[in-house]
């Protein structure tokens, strides 16, 4: 039988309809929905857990969103032309094609927010129309929003876009958004496969890579624990090839039963009984 729910501390929503299906679980805090896969939710639905309905449209995700304090909110000029004297152009690609994306923004607005912007807006930037070559489109929009109302939007952006935008957070100088930034690149790192590309797209920024190693050691499965091993041994993490190795030998049972360990590459063999003797 499914528990009523009721829950009266605020919320983040103002009206009951703003919901849709988000899964809880009883005796969790409610808080904050928790979003899972689609299959994942059928699945407990069908095993008795109760579901608590949560939709937000696109507005109400940037109201939600985490707000530098220090930031007055602008957003309601955000990309208008009206009274804008600067665009950011971008060579994007349509269809496989060559095209020009841009935004529209306002030099007071931008140099009040950052120095590095007022800097250049004072020196090389002093014309109507910017090319920017180093960064893409989305997460360069995602910066400016940021700018304009102090709310960090990422939910659209993937992990190399989010790296984009942490980029841009140090070009930039605001640590504020830096570190945003960081916690939010970790929550979407979701498999190992995205450990290792991410961290190779992060060289140089030795803080993001930290954040992504603290991110692998937390979600070695089964499944991954040999592709773990390997990538702990390719970056030669100690702290990360000993956790490796604690994990597998907790679950080593469960690991034999799966895994043929006898059969394993030479190459992912050495780095998964390395881990283990470093447990």
């Amino acid at each position: 039988m499914y528990e009523p729910y009721s829950h009266q501390e605020p919320t983040l929503f103002l009206f009951f309809h703003d919901t849709t299906a988000a899964l809880y679980a009883p005796n969790r805090s409610h808080e904050k929905p928790i979003h899972v896969p689609f299959n994942k939710l059928a699945e407990n639905i069908l095993s008795g857990e109760t579901c608590k309905l949560v939709l937000k449209s696109e507005e109400d995700i940037y109201k939600a969103a985490e707000k530098n304090p220090i930031f007055k909110d602008s957003s309601d000029l955000f990309n208008k032309a009206k009274f804008s004297d600067v665009k950011f152009c971008f060579n994007v690609q349509v269809n496989g094609e060559s095209a020009t994306k841009e935004l529209c923004a306002h030099k007071a607005i931008l140099a009040e927010r950052s120095e590095v912007f007022h800097s250049r807006f004072s020196n090389e930037w002093k014309g109507g129309e910017i090319d920017i070559k180093y960064w893409g489109y989305e997460a360069f929009h995602a910066f400016l929003f940021y700018l304009y109302s102090g709310r960090i939007v990422t939910a659209d952006l993937n992990l190399y876009q989010l790296l984009e935008l942490h980029d841009l957070s140090e070009q930039y100088l605001d640590p504020y958004l830096k570190s945003k930034s960081l916690e939010h690149l970790s929550t979407k790192l979701e498999s190992m496969e995205d450990i290792v590309d991410v961290y190779k797209k992060a060289e140089g920024h030795n803080q993001a890579r930290d954040v992504i190693v603290k991110r692998a050691s937390k979600i070695i499965t089964v499944d991954n624990c040999v592709q773990a091993a390997q990538f702990a041994d390719d970056i030669n993490h100690h702290v990360l090839i000993s956790d490796v190795g604690r994990f597998i030998l907790d679950n080593r049972k469960e690991i034999y039963d799966k895994t043929n360990v006898d059969e394993l590459d030479p190459e992912l063999l050495r780095p998964f009984l390395k881990a283990l003797m470093k447990a």
